[in-house]
């Protein structure tokens, strides 16, 4: 994609010619000096996978590939399947493996590389470099550059005629064509065309080749043997690069100040025709399935599809901002349109549009890659090329499913969407669950709590605000049943008066046992054994009573109208100990030794205050005696 100028216009060579004006312009851009650009750093860089796009997408972009500034349209090797990118703001041509989707490696090139023209016979690809007036010369099978050879000023990307192994690139500056013959990469011809030579075509029918000039408005033929022009073919204001029709053997030239495309006779070399088309027609392309043309329109943000049996339009297909040069892709039969002033491709077959993929900024002309399927978009001002995996436009689908679709109450379900098709890209996620509950996300766990049988599917939305309905889904919830209880501890001994717990009860359901809704009543036998502690609840306490012996503990937990009794636990109940005493003197043999300490104890306390009294008589009479 050549700059214009400073004030920043866009323009665009397809990989067989022609430039792509802006709205505002009614003239063919001048090449223009680009500069040398950054200096050369090779480096391999990783493909990023983009965020939400899922592997193995279709209609969507699986990963974008960093490559140098600005890339042109790329040249497919059909060997191998690599690709090769004129990366024209650097000046090197990147290769990329599709198998991993990595810059593997990097050939410096002249200023302003052009999209590549392949020999495929010996794997030879030239590119055309705008600014240096020649072309580079890449041999694939060794991975190796070849040098260069010089041409007229300004050379644009031109075509391989397989009946010669010569190769034509339009000098749009000199208003010739460099003939170069592969097996010696010299230049063996320049026969003069009109001003500005653009675009060209092969005929390989008559082995005549159609050059556009879009400043005198012509189409020149030159005999592909001989490399003379035969004869010159006047159409319509500013010509773009002509498309051959290989079932009848026609040519279609786009006329972009004239709005009309004319026909030429491959047979009379005459124009037979011509179709008055949308404004400011651009380079079209061909449907071989139905000999269906597609003509973008760089004004009206429309796709004419002419059908080339009859010459007339079929169709007009919305598409996005300044629509370029499309692609078919042969294995499905849809046309990629690219869009560089919305970013995006739109997706089209027949007469219909189907999808929309972004993809990075000003998209160039997608290339289909025969080794793997997948469509490759250079983005100008992204420094990187999109890859749209192959597989044919796929209408937007939905699956769900749900795991257990049944069980009992408080069933927990996980459900899955699972969409196909569309755009690839998916916005909108709404679950119906059948129990008045929804969902917005693609996987969620949902539980049912109560029995009954619901109904639940889901609705997607793509990025095309395409939406469908899944399958639905009957999910079966049955009631949960206790299926036993059992009392911890298991067993207890314990004497009259004392407390013993707690008791606690343990319930197992057919499923998982909802955390309320039971009741519990603990039964104690015989009566004499004691009384329970707030027998409603899980557990219990139970205090002793004056049995001694054995007794039975168990629980009847209830939830809804059914029930269940544990299996009964054994209580041994014991008498209580002695006291010391008791042990030590009997039970009568305390209260008489008790008795005698309490004699002696008084006898005591009766001496000892007559004492007392005989000491104050004498203390008393010995003072009366000294007065």
């Amino acid at each position: 994609m050549p700059v214009l100028a400073l004030i920043g216009l866009l323009v665009v060579s397809p990989g067989w010619g022609g430039h792509l004006p802006t709205r505002e312009g009614t003239s063919a851009p001048e090449p223009v000096d680009a500069g040398n650009g950054p200096s050369l750093t090779i480096e391999h860089s990783a493909s990023r996978p983009l965020a939400g796009s899922p592997t193995g997408c279709v209609n969507c972009v699986s990963a974008s590939i960093d490559v140098g500034a600005l890339p042109e349209t790329p040249i497919v090797d059909p060997t191998t399947g690599d690709l090769y990118v004129p990366d024209s703001g650097d000046n090197v041509v990147s290769v990329i493996a599709p198998g991993n989707n990595t810059v593997i490696q990097q050939f410096p090139v002249g200023t302003f590389p052009e999209t590549p023209v392949l020999d495929p016979s010996t794997r030879t690809i030239y590119v055309p470099d705008l600014n240096s007036s020649a072309v580079s010369i890449i041999d694939a099978a060794t991975s190796s550059l070849l040098g260069s050879v010089a041409v007229g000023t300004h050379p644009y990307p031109g075509v391989y005629d397989p009946g010669n192994s010569e190769v034509y690139i339009p000098n749009f500056s000199s208003a010739n064509v460099s003939v170069i013959w592969s097996p010696s990469h010299s230049v063996i011809a320049n026969p003069a065309v009109g001003a500005g030579p653009d675009g060209v075509a092969y005929d390989p029918q008559n082995g005549l080749l159609y050059v556009t000039s879009v400043y005198t408005g012509t189409v020149s033929v030159i005999n592909g043997v001989t490399n003379q022009v035969i004869t010159t073919v006047g159409v319509g204001a500013h010509p773009y690069a002509p498309l051959y029709d290989p079932i009848d053997g026609d040519l279609y030239v786009p006329c972009f100040n004239a709005s009309v495309v004319d026909v030429i006779s491959g047979t009379s070399n005459k124009v037979i025709g011509a179709i008055p088309v949308p404004p400011e027609p651009l380079t079209p392309t061909f449907d071989p399935r139905d000999a269906d043309i597609y003509l973008p329109s760089n004004r009206e943000d429309l796709l004419t599809v002419i059908s080339a049996r009859n010459n007339t339009i079929v169709a007009e297909v919305p598409v996005d901002s300044y629509a370029y040069t499309p692609t078919y892709d042969p294995e499905n039969g849809e046309v990629y349109v690219p869009n560089y002033g919305a970013n995006n491709i739109s997706v089209v077959l027949g007469a219909s549009y189907f999808a929309t993929i972004p993809v990075g900024r000003t998209p160039d002309v997608p290339i289909f890659d025969s080794v793997d399927g997948s469509l490759y978009v250079s983005n100008w001002k992204s420094r990187n090329v999109s890859v749209i995996p192959g597989g044919g436009f796929q209408p937007l689908s939905v699956t769900a499913r749900a795991t257990p679709s049944s069980g009992s109450a408080r069933l927990s379900v996980e459900l899955e969407a699972l969409p196909l098709g569309g755009t690839g890209f998916y916005t909108r996620w709404s679950w119906h669950l059948g129990d008045g509950a929804i969902g917005t996300t693609q996987y969620l766990n949902h539980t049912y709590a109560l029995p009954g049988t619901y109904t639940a599917w889901v609705k997607v939305t793509d990025n095309n605000s395409a939406t469908v309905e899944s399958n639905h889904l009957a999910i079966v919830v049955t009631n949960v049943s206790i299926r036993s209880v059992s009392i911890t501890p298991s067993s207890a001994t314990l004497s009259g008066g004392t407390t013993a717990g707690p008791f606690r009860a343990h319930i197992t359901c057919t499923a998982a046992c909802p955390s309320t809704n039971f009741t519990y009543r603990w039964s104690l036998s015989p009566s004499d054994a004691g009384h329970l502690l707030t027998p409603e609840a899980n557990a219990t306490m139970l205090v002793a009573g004056s049995l001694v012996g054995f007794a039975q503990l168990s629980v009847n937990v209830t939830m809804g109208n059914a029930s269940q009794s544990s299996t009964t636990i054994l209580l041994q109940f014991v008498a209580a100990p002695l006291p010391w005493w008791e042990v030590l003197f009997g039970s009568r043999g305390i209260p008489e030794f008790l008795a005698v300490v309490g004699l002696a104890v008084g006898g005591v306390l009766v001496y000892g205050l007559f004492r007392h009294r005989s000491s104050r008589s004498r203390k008393s009479r010995s003072i009366i005696e000294q007065m």
